[in-house]
C-alpha cells in the first residue's frame, strides 16, 4: 500500500507543479513531501524530477513513471466515485473548466461555499476561454458561454446572456456613431475570437433577416477583458456579453450602439461527456450553481 500511496503522491506533485501546494492540500509539510519523493527515487534507482529554485520538471524516467501513477490515481478515483454513487454521498475529485471572465466573476466567489457544503469533494478548476476537449483532458464538467457544436456532449442549460455592441463616448465623439451595421466597415473594431479562427465579421438582424458585416479589426483576443479595457480607452468598438458590461454602461464609460439591429442571445451551459448521467459529485455542483445563480433546469442534447 505504501507504493500506491507514493504513486498517488507523485501524480499530485507532477500535476500541481510544486511540493508546497501538495503539502498544503495534505496538511503536511513541504520537507516531508520532498523527502518521500526522494525516497521513491532511491527505491526505484532513478531520478524522477529535476529540481530548480523555480520549478520541477520531469526526467525521461519521470515521464514514463507518471503515466503509470496517473492510471493508478484514475482507478482510485473511479473506485471512490463508484462508492459515492452506491452510498449517494458526493465525494471525490471533480475536474471543471470554465471561461475566464464568467468563471472569475460569477463562479469563483461561490467556490468556498460549495467546498464548505461538500467537504468530501476536491475541485480541480481550469479557467480558460479555449474549448477544451473534455474526454482528452479528463474533465468532468465544463461551463460554456455561446453556441455549442460538439454533438458528443450533453448540456444542461443554465441561462442566457445577450451580446451588446459598445464604444466609449470619446471614441464616438471622435469617429461618429454608427447608425447602420454597414457603417462599421469604416470603424475600428476589436474582435473576440479563439486562436486559429479567421472570422472578422459580426452578425446583425436587418429587416428581420440576419446580415453578416465584415469589420476591420485593430485588436483580437480570446478573452473579453483586454477588449473591454481597450474599448474604455477609446481604441474602438467591441461586441461582448452583457454580463461584462453592466458597470461600464451604468457609469457611462461605454455606450451601446446599433441597439435596434442587435438581438443576439447566447446560452450559458454546463456540458459533460456522458449521456448516462452525472455522478453525485458533478450533480451536486450543477444543482449548487442552479440554486446560487438562480437559473433554469433544462437538459438538451448539444446540437451538431
Amino acid at each position: 500500500m505504501k507504493s500506491i500511496d507514493d504513486m498517488l503522491l507523485f501524480a499530485r506533485v507532477v500535476e500541481r507543479g510544486n511540493f508546497t501546494a501538495v503539502a498544503n492540500a495534505m496538511d503536511s509539510s513541504r520537507s516531508l513531501v520532498s523527502k518521500r519523493i526522494k525516497q521513491m527515487e532511491e527505491r526505484l534507482g532513478t531520478r524522477l524530477l529535476q529540481r530548480t529554485t523555480r520549478k520541477l520538471s520531469l526526467t525521461e524516467a519521470g515521464e514514463a513513471y507518471y503515466l503509470y501513477c496517473r492510471r493508478v490515481a484514475d482507478t482510485v478515483e473511479e473506485a471512490e466515485t463508484l462508492m459515492g454513487e452506491l452510498s449517494g454521498a458526493p465525494r471525490g475529485l471533480l475536474r471543471i473548466t470554465m471561461p475566464m471572465t464568467f468563471g472569475v466573476r460569477y463562479v469563483g466567489p461561490l467556490i468556498p461555499v460549495f467546498l464548505e457544503r461538500y467537504p468530501d469533494i476536491e475541485l480541480d478548476i481550469l479557467v480558460d476561454d479555449k474549448f477544451v476537449d473534455l474526454v482528452d483532458a479528463g474533465i468532468d464538467l465544463a461551463i460554456r458561454v455561446g453556441r455549442l457544436a460538439d454533438s458528443s456532449l450533453v448540456a444542461r442549460r443554465l441561462g442566457e446572456t445577450g451580446l451588446l455592441v459598445c464604444a466609449s463616448p470619446d471614441y464616438l465623439a471622435q469617429h461618429g456613431r454608427p447608425r447602420h451595421p454597414d457603417d462599421l466597415r469604416r470603424h475600428h473594431c476589436m474582435l473576440y475570437r479563439h486562436p486559429g479562427q479567421r472570422a472578422q465579421s459580426w452578425t446583425f438582424r436587418v429587416d428581420g433577416e440576419p446580415q453578416t458585416v465584415p469589420v476591420r479589426s485593430r485588436l483580437h483576443c480570446n478573452n473579453g477583458l483586454p477588449l473591454q479595457a481597450a474599448a474604455r480607452a477609446g481604441l474602438g468598438i467591441v461586441q461582448l456579453p452583457d454580463f461584462m458590461l453592466e458597470e461600464d454602461l451604468r457609469l457611462g464609460r461605454l455606450e451601446t450602439i446599433l441597439e435596434s439591429y442587435v438581438d443576439a442571445r447566447i446560452g450559458i451551459y454546463v456540458v459533460y461527456p456522458s449521456a448516462s448521467g452525472l455522478p453525485p459529485k458533478a450533480r451536486a455542483f450543477v444543482s449548487f450553481l442552479e440554486q446560487r445563480l438562480g437559473m433554469s433546469e433544462s437538459v438538451l442534447a448539444v446540437p451538431a
